[in-house]
């Protein structure tokens, strides 16, 4: 499974005198005005970012928010968690700003059931993991009908 990575700058060097590659200024150094509004040359287009009803620009509009879900597998949880923090948290949390937070669910069937002594390892565990509200039920499946007795 192959990730994409994005290069990050980190908070500390905003400050730097570095220069920016797109206006040619260095930072920290007064940034040029942005054109005045109106149509470009060619009369098609606009010079500055297009206003929307409510004053915010596109840029205003980019994704503030993530969400997304993934099955895990359980023999490689450990692998799989790792590669979700590298590939998905960390560029969300190295972003001024960015918060993120993580949850996992474990749902698990027993066809045979669960002896007494793993239920009650599994119930300490998941309490101690601050797992919320776990439980261990069983579930009581119907039994086939009875197949009637053919009389003859």
């Amino acid at each position: 499974m192959a990730f994409v990575a994005r290069a990050q700058s980190s908070p500390r060097d905003a400050g730097s005198n570095t220069c920016q590659t797109q206006s040619g200024t260095e930072r920290g150094a007064a940034t040029p005005e942005p054109p005045v509004s109106g149509p470009t040359p060619d009369g098609k287009g606009s010079e500055t970012p297009e206003r929307i009803d409510d004053g915010a620009t596109a840029a205003d509009r980019n994704p503030r928010r993530f969400y997304g879900a993934v099955e895990l597998d359980p023999l490689r949880l450990t692998r799989d968690a790792e590669q979700i923090a590298e590939a998905i948290v960390e560029h969300i949390t190295g972003l001024v700003g960015g918060e993120a937070r993580a949850r996992l669910e474990v749902e698990a069937d027993v066809p045979g059931g669960v002896q007494e002594d793993v239920v009650r390892t599994v119930t300490e565990n998941a309490r101690t993991l601050r797992f919320e509200a776990p439980r261990l039920r069983a579930e009581v499946r119907p039994r086939p009908p009875a197949m009637p007795c053919a009389t003859p």
